[in-house]
């Protein structure tokens, strides 16, 4: 927001010079981002005339102009400017002039004619971006006048950076407001509500359909507008400053009051309109051709300003080209309304398209300043370009208004979240600076603010407001005094951080993804869990949150592969989302995926791609961290996400805990991925409980090694063998180990042999050798009645 410090003291003018109020607005939220000044202008740019003009003797396009600048002898100047005709008042460069963009005006011969100096166009003195022609002064100033003088470029232009939360701002008032409020100054009124005179009883019936989008509407009939009027300069050079150019009296003038006021307006053609003006939803039907030229198709949750013949404007943000003011133009309907922040904010970001506008409605404007904004405009209309003014037409569903109830402030409250002393007098007195209705004079009281603040909702926006109206400069520093008290963590607890440097340490890398993610990869990777969709999603892309972790490690995949980084070992540790009715469940997971080789590339022998093993190596190796292996089991698994026969479920006991396997080659395919896939996922809180290191004391005594090899059916996972031997071997098994795998000849058609190593030991002697066929057959015996298993 770009704010001309001499319109601004118009309104308030504290004894601070222009960086004192800079910093002063700064400290208080205000962010002044530059100050720079109005313009620069020589003193040799000033008023003239031109009294007399000849066509050029050698030239065809070029005319010879007699100047007068308000001095004995008049200037012999040579333009080409289409719009020079004799009696035009128009800014002359003397000889010696040094304009903005680096030119001095020297006398010259052009065609054989001297020139003493040059007739200047607005964009040459640096006033506008482009010019048709020379400057044409219609207020015809005094000759003579400096160009600096009249255009009252003795000013600074302070550009505003304003937070979203201060929609009340985006105005010469709204800022004046807080000048006032913050340097305890008087708020000047330097314009009068003067409401109009009725001089047409025309009136355009309107009807407020979407109230829920707009309920204030007021609206009025001016006739007999000259469009072609022009625009005074005094209005040109403040809407310059605030950087909008001039587009003749209709547009500058509502432009001209969304500055100073705030207010956002209209005005349409009133010829171009068919029957009432009707404020509803679009049909999600209808096109609409904006002032930019754009077409749109709006949704059905777009709201239109509309008529019989079909939509005229997209509500808050941009007019139709089909009821724009033109050249032709005669009768013109002003627009004043208030539209629901929300509303306007939701449709500008789905249609992309933003105005200075939008920029106001979607942060909320003063749904008490509509009748004002139309007098106003309304005044300086038909002082600009004549016109009779008709009634005014105002619609308001009070029900639809924003509330503004009242909040309570607790001075107690304020000042532990300020470490201040502020006393209740002070804090109500702080208060009532910025507009705010109090109750109470006790140490709680009840505050209502004003109808253009759209961000005090509770007591921190009230506390908020008293420290800026304080000033936080004047907040003492305090020391927060707490007691430090040792938090005593189980031993039995395992750190997140322990699981991520395992991870780390088999060459894992850790990534941190967004918890938003596409609908179509939910539906891909998800498609069990009902999505949870956010209501203003970011991007289409991140419409809803994820139900698992495995969309961010895939999108981080194709990130690096697509830059040819295919060997990847990837991880994440974070929150799922899943509805389950009415319920929001969130659980904490690690999940990780392994693509591309196993090794290095190396002159030993050929790399070898990863495979299901060594995935279900680096989850053994996690659950290895609890020291609880034997309460995890894996057992085969058929899901839709990943290929069958290469995935497993990880169970805790009962409870299922984790899956892990290849991504299915269909998804693969889908995804357009060219290399093999493997994920995991697992629960947290199942791998954060490990069981408490217990000390065994280690035997002095030999171990015994023992080989069986047991025909089992082949069905059968060989952790259950595993667990059944541990079971009937008991505390004299030290280790055990499954060396061999075998199917094939000898052994029945679905079966499959295998053998493992038995490690027994005692700790107070050494075992015998009938001791320890005894317990080999036990374990066999025992093999064989809970597995039907045959020693081979």
């Amino acid at each position: 927001m770009r704010i001309s410090e001499v319109w601004l003291r118009e309104w308030v003018s504290p004894k601070l010079s222009t960086d004192e109020l800079a910093n002063r607005l700064t400290m208080a939220g205000l962010e002044v981002g530059s100050i720079e000044p109005a313009g620069d202008l020589s003193h040799k740019l000033v008023v003239g005339r031109i009294e007399d003009i000849i066509a050029h003797p050698d030239a065809d396009r070029l005319r010879v102009c007699k100047v007068n600048v308000g001095r004995a002898r008049n200037l012999t100047i040579v333009c080409g400017a289409a719009n020079a005709r004799q009696g035009l008042y128009t800014i002359t460069a003397l000889l010696g002039a040094k304009l903005p963009g680096g030119m001095t005006i020297r006398k010259v011969s052009v065609r054989g004619v001297a020139s003493s100096g040059m007739l200047c166009s607005a964009s040459e003195l640096g006033l506008e971006e482009s010019s048709a022609g020379i400057m044409d002064l219609a207020d015809k100033p005094t000759l003579g006048t400096l160009a600096s003088s009249l255009f009252q470029l003795d000013d600074r232009i302070l550009d505003l950076e304003l937070t979203p939360n201060r929609g009340d701002c985006l105005s010469i008032r709204g800022v004046a407001r807080e000048v006032a409020a913050l340097t305890n100054s008087r708020l000047k009124k330097p314009i009068k509500f003067v409401e109009m005179q009725v001089q047409d009883r025309a009136k355009l019936p309107v009807k407020l359909t979407a109230s829920d989008g707009c309920p204030h509407y007021v609206g009025r009939i001016i006739r007999g507008v000259d469009v072609l009027a022009e625009t005074p300069l005094w209005i040109k050079e403040r809407l310059r400053r605030a950087g909008i150019r001039s587009l003749g009296p209709c547009v500058d003038v509502t432009n001209y009051v969304m500055i100073e006021l705030g207010q956002p307006m209209h005005a349409f053609d009133l010829e171009c309109l068919n029957g009432q003006v009707e404020v509803r939803y679009a049909s999600g039907r209808e096109k609409l051709i904006l002032l930019d030229g754009s077409t749109i198709k709006p949704e059905k949750t777009d709201l239109l300003i509309a008529d019989k013949s079909g939509p005229l404007a997209l509500a808050g943000i941009m007019g139709g080209t089909a009821s724009a003011v033109s050249d032709q133009t005669q009768d013109i309907f002003l627009e004043s309304a208030f539209f629901t922040p929300e509303i306007i904010a939701a449709t500008t970001r789905d249609r992309g398209v933003r105005t200075d506008s939008s920029h106001r409605f979607e942060r909320g404007v003063d749904f008490e300043l509509q009748r004002e904004a139309i007098e106003r405009a309304s005044f300086l209309l038909t002082e600009i370009a004549g016109g009779l003014c008709g009634s005014v037409v105002e619609k308001t569903v009070t029900a639809r208004l924003p509330k503004k109830e009242p909040i309570t402030l607790r001075n107690k409250r304020l000042n532990a979240v300020l470490g201040t002393k502020i006393n209740a007098r002070q804090m109500v007195a702080s208060l009532r600076r910025l507009a705010m209705q109090v109750k109470g004079k006790t140490d709680s009281i009840k505050v209502t603010s004003p109808t253009y603040r759209f961000d005090i909702n509770i007591e921190a926006d009230l506390i908020e407001e008293v420290a800026r109206v304080t000033g936080f400069e004047k907040i003492p520093e305090t020391v927060p005094v707490a007691r430090l008290q040792t938090s005593l963590e189980e031993e039995k607890t395992l750190p997140v951080s322990r699981l991520r440097s395992c991870l780390v340490d088999r060459d894992y890398q850790e990534v941190i993804t967004y918890s938003f993610i596409d609908r179509a990869m939910h539906e891909q990777l998800s498609p069990s869990s009902r999505a949870v969709e956010l209501e203003n999603p970011i991007a289409s892309d991140m419409s809803v949150m994820r139900a698992s972790l495995w969309p961010g490690l895939i999108k981080t995949m194709q990130y690096n592969v697509n830059r040819q980084m295919t060997d990847l070992k990837l991880f994440e540790s974070g929150r799922t989302f899943m509805a389950k009715g009415k319920t929001l469940l969130q659980h904490r997971y690690v999940a990780g995926l392994l693509t591309g080789s196993a090794d290095a590339q190396s002159w030993v022998d050929n790399r070898r791609e990863v495979d299901f093993f060594d995935l279900k190596g680096d989850v053994q190796a996690l659950i290895a961290l609890t020291g609880r292996d034997d309460d995890f089991i894996f057992s085969p698994l058929k899901h839709p996400v990943l290929q069958p026969g290469q995935s497993a479920l990880i169970k805790e006991g009962k409870k299922v805990t984790g899956i892990l396997g290849r991504l299915h080659p269909a998804i693969e395919s889908s995804l357009e991925l060219d290399q093999a896939v493997y994920l995991y996922e697992i629960r947290l809180d199942s791998l954060l409980h490990s069981r408490t290191p217990v000390f065994h004391e280690f035997s002095r005594f030999p171990a015994m090694q023992r080989d069986i090899a047991l025909v089992i059916a082949a069905k059968i996972p060989s952790s259950d063998v595993i667990r059944s031997i541990k079971y009937h071997a008991g505390d004299l098994l030290v280790k055990l180990e499954l060396f061999d795998q075998y199917q094939g000849e000898h052994i029945d058609f679905g079966k499959k042999s295998l053998a493992f190593t038995l490690t027994l030991q005692r700790t107070s002697r050494t075992l015998t050798d009938s001791e320890t066929e005894n317990l080999l057959k036990s374990v066999i015996r025992g093999v064989q009645s809970d597995l039907d298993a045959q020693l081979r």
